[in-house]
């Protein structure tokens, strides 16, 4: 198989148990949908302090830029043209997937931007979560109250004003 950017030949590794295709002139990487999923589920590589820079350009985007939809690399597997994502939909992470063969290429650290990516989500959930379990049970609190406070009179005078009305009503 060739690399899509320079024609160079790529060389198989493993990479954390999977198998990946790497063109060391480029640094780009071709792996499998599969590949890639067990490979951001292990955390053999682990980043630590080196994450940030990793990281530090990926801001949440939605969507894909105009300019990377314009790439149009070829799949080295199958030669169908692979389409721009960005990775998880909003890393932006922009990786190209193969939509027949379901390979995905990533430009030079890529993978490491993605792995470091999953890393820090990983590492800073349960904070978030107890963040917003804090804030949800705060919300409900809150809710409670306002629908006690919302009618504070008896069910019976409730509905003897009910019955007075639709007796007027008539």
């Amino acid at each position: 198989m060739r690399c899509p950017i320079d024609g160079r030949e790529l060389s198989p590794i493993e990479y954390e148990g999977a198998l990946i295709f790497t063109c060391e002139s480029c640094g780009g990487e071709l792996l499998s949908g599969d590949a890639l999923a067990h490979v951001v589920r292990t955390r053999e590589q682990t980043f630590g302090e080196l994450w940030p820079q990793l990281v530090q350009h990926s801001r949440p985007i939605s969507g894909t830029p105009a300019k990377s939809l314009q790439r149009g690399i070829g799949c080295p597997i199958c030669c169908a043209k692979m389409t721009t994502v960005n990775y998880f939909g909003s890393s932006d992470i922009f990786v190209d997937r193969c939509l027949q063969c379901h390979a995905v290429w990533l430009d030079r650290q890529e993978l490491e931007r993605v792995q470091a990516l999953i890393e820090q989500w990983h590492d800073q959930a349960p904070g978030q979560l107890a963040s917003i379990s804090m804030k949800l049970e705060e919300a409900r609190r809150k809710a409670v109250a306002a629908g006690e406070s919302a009618f504070q009179g008896s069910r019976f005078s409730f509905a003897n004003a009910i019955m007075n009305r639709l007796l007027d009503a008539a």
